[in-house]
């Protein structure tokens, strides 16, 4: 076999692939990566939520309101009628305080205090010439004869933070007292010696003396390490 004819097509091949290079682009045979781009620092500036403090008012008058409650009923008018609403409803019930609600079985009640004495009542049931005829929600409705009331249960407000305690109560300024409740329009002394007030007592006996075991236990170590050894 005659091998000149292969070499001379091996010579051929070998020219056309050297002028196709020649002929490409300077930038193809001499390649550079681009020059990096700098971020934007702009970019990287996202605003903070600013967080605004809840407004103890307004946290108030949502519990005291809350929405899509059945209870829930317009806030009186201010002037005359606002004053001839709360005189009408103490006149209706007196000194009567509404303290909480409860359920029992298939039915409910309240728990009120009147002249300083706390009973419940079921639905059914009489505070003097009164006969409690429904719950609706946080409202009772009360009847006699044919006049009829509403008491509304409202929460306890949000006194300031003090130090020290409340007269006669045992209990410490600036914290959330009982739940009570007046006629509606018209407010309520609220109540005090309630069970939170037994556990919050109950809880500081038990760490004050949680703590006078302690400090007894490390004065009988210190006397024990003082002690020469035998």
């Amino acid at each position: 076999m005659n091998a000149r004819p292969l070499l001379l097509w091996l010579a051929a091949d070998a020219a056309l692939v050297a002028a196709l290079v020649s002929m490409g682009p300077a930038s193809m045979r001499d390649w550079q990566a681009p020059a990096p781009i700098a971020p934007d620092p702009a970019a990287f500036d996202v605003p903070r939520e600013v967080e605004t403090a809840v407004d103890p008012a307004l946290l108030q008058a949502t519990l005291a309101r809350p929405l899509f409650f059945a209870s829930r009923r317009p806030l009186p008018a201010e002037g005359a009628d606002a004053a001839t609403v709360a005189a009408d409803a103490e006149d209706a019930l007196g000194d009567l305080q509404l303290l909480g609600l409860f359920s029992a079985g298939g039915g409910g009640g309240l728990i009120v205090r009147r002249d300083g004495v706390s009973r419940r009542v079921a639905v059914g049931g009489k505070v003097g010439d009164w006969t409690l005829v429904e719950l609706d929600g946080l409202e009772a409705r009360f009847r006699r004869d044919e006049e009829e009331t509403r008491l509304l249960l409202k929460h306890a407000g949000l006194a300031p933070a003090a130090s020290g305690k409340a007269e006669g109560g045992g209990r410490a300024a600036g914290l959330p007292v009982p739940a009570g409740a007046a006629p509606v329009a018209a407010s309520a002394a609220p109540a005090s010696g309630s069970i939170a007030d037994e556990i919050r007592d109950r809880r500081a006996r038990r760490i004050a003396a949680i703590r006078e075991a302690r400090e007894r236990l490390q004065a009988r170590r210190e006397q024990q390490r003082g002690l020469p050894r035998q």
